[in-house]
């Protein structure tokens, strides 16, 4: 098996160093392989675990605002202000109007099914 290389070419941004070569090669020489890839194709492992933590540390963070919340909703306080609770209402009401919508959707659905001999 051969092995390929790409050839990268750095810009130098004017910088003393980099007119030297010291931050921007002028040329670099990397193995060819999959994108995103490195010695023993150990990037994607390392990024599924980064993800993992990521939703892990959003997991706790849901279960710590849900203890607040069930504790402050025992304790009588509001959750939301007025403002909120007037938001939350708006929402219900649409949401009810529109399960009522598709219902009659789907009964006009079922009948026109039925009309043209369906089961």
């Amino acid at each position: 098996m051969t092995t390929r290389t790409i050839r990268k070419r750095w810009p130098t941004c004017g910088h003393s160093a980099c007119e030297n070569g010291h931050l921007a090669p002028e040329h670099a020489v990397y193995p060819a392989g999959r994108v995103g890839q490195q010695a023993g194709g150990r990037q994607h492992g390392s990024m599924f675990f980064l993800v993992i933590a990521m939703l892990v540390c959003v997991a706790i963070g849901g279960v710590v605002v849900g203890f607040v919340a069930v504790e402050a909703r025992r304790d009588g306080r509001d959750m939301l202000t007025p403002e909120g609770e007037q938001l939350m209402a708006s929402v219900k009401k649409r949401g009810d109007e529109m399960r009522e919508r598709g219902d009659q959707i789907r009964r006009r659905t079922v009948a026109s099914v039925q009309q043209r001999g369906g089961n």
